[in-house]
């Protein structure tokens, strides 16, 4: 088995991971590159962290224990069943199975927790963009790029 190489892409909600990991895979070629959403690691649905009075930003509400075991696993060139999180629904769905290419692409808010996971990745990349463009972004309002 060969060892990819692994970028970890980290940012809040709305600050761009899912664009940028789609831009790559689209100049890349989808051939050699794995994305993988760790959002998708949540350890409740919608309905069990309002219950439980946990956000979706809590680390105590994702299995992070599992997302770790799956990134070592993908570094060593395997493949495992992911889970998947319906953001629009709030609900758990069934796994997806992703293996390791020449490039994995992991991406979410939790990318970095717990700090173990650092020495998976070859590269991180922490997106943090101004507050005003992700009001804007949120309120789907125009930007204008001469505002940075």
């Amino acid at each position: 088995m060969y060892q990819p190489l692994m970028l970890g892409i980290v940012g809040a909600n709305g600050a761009g991971k899912t664009t940028l990991v789609r831009g790559i895979a689209r100049l890349l070629g989808k051939q050699g590159v794995t994305p993988i959403c760790l959002d998708d690691y949540h350890r409740y649905d919608r309905v069990e962290r309002t219950r439980l009075g946990l956000t979706s930003d809590d680390p105590a509400a994702h299995r992070l224990d599992l997302m770790a075991e799956h990134l070592a696993t993908l570094r060593a060139g395997g493949t495992i069943e992911k889970p998947v999180y319906d953001h629009r629904s709030g609900r758990l769905r069934g796994p997806e199975l992703v293996s390791a290419t020449g490039l994995v692409l992991a991406y979410g808010a939790l990318t970095l927790t717990p700090p173990a996971l650092y020495d998976l990745f070859d590269l991180t990349v922490y997106l943090d963009p101004e507050p005003a463009l992700l009001r804007a972004l949120a309120t789907g309002a125009r930007y204008c790029a001469a505002r940075l």
